[in-house]
């Protein structure tokens, strides 16, 4: 056997191994951009909890508030007074003992202030949300560097259909299954991409986890 063909053999046998080396190490960079990512997205979170937080109570909110008058609270007839049981801990509040088998969460009782707080949470966490998308996952002219998938073998008549800008940072279409009437469905939080997704006239509620026909 010449030299050449040696060497030929030689590249022909070490190109299954560079190109496992080269898949080993986008795998290892894949798991670290996604562990800065949920770094990035813990922090801020932390900081949109501590500036909710601060903005609901802030210093001096007590001296602002009018307590309400508990003299109806009647202790003797389950209930007690819970000593700065209000929002901000501003107040004493009337509070429900609940017995054995009873209802943790009495359907008649809404606590508006606390969901007054969530929403704020809520709307802070969006914020946060797409402001790292922005600054971090998404950084200007991102996509000029993504090549998208030839998705000439998606077709409806297979059970799938084409997503416009349905993929990462919204780079590419993407190719995502149709789920018929009761076929199990995730509801799409913000930032996730979505692989499937209920037919025309069904949607997936949160908690049923299943396609549904909408109201």
């Amino acid at each position: 056997m010449s030299p050449r063909d040696g060497e030929e053999v030689y590249r022909q046998k070490s190109v299954p191994i560079v190109i496992w080396v080269q898949r080993d190490e986008y795998e290892r960079q894949t798991q670290r951009d996604f562990k800065a990512i949920m770094i990035k997205y813990s922090v801020l979170l932390l900081v949109a909890v501590v500036a909710a937080q601060a903005f609901v109570c802030p210093p001096n909110i007590c001296n602002f508030v009018s307590c309400k008058n508990l003299d109806d609270c009647d202790v003797n007839n389950g209930y007690k007074i819970r000593e700065k049981g209000s929002v901000c801990q501003c107040c004493d509040l009337c509070v429900k003992i609940l017995g054995e088998n009873e209802n943790c969460i009495p359907p008649s009782v809404i606590n508006r202030d606390q969901i007054f707080i969530m929403m704020k949470y809520i709307v802070l966490l969006v914020v946060a949300v797409a402001v790292t998308e922005a600054l971090f996952v998404c950084p200007k002219n991102y996509c000029d560097n993504i090549e998208c998938e030839n998705l000439s073998a998606c077709s409806e008549s297979n059970g799938y259909k084409i997503k416009e800008k349905g993929s990462w940072c919204q780079c590419c279409d993407t190719c995502i299954k149709i789920l018929g009437e009761n076929e199990r469905c995730m509801p799409i939080a913000l930032g996730m991409i979505s692989k499937a997704e209920c037919a025309e006239g069904l949607v997936c509620p949160v908690g049923v986890g299943r396609c549904v026909k909408e109201n």
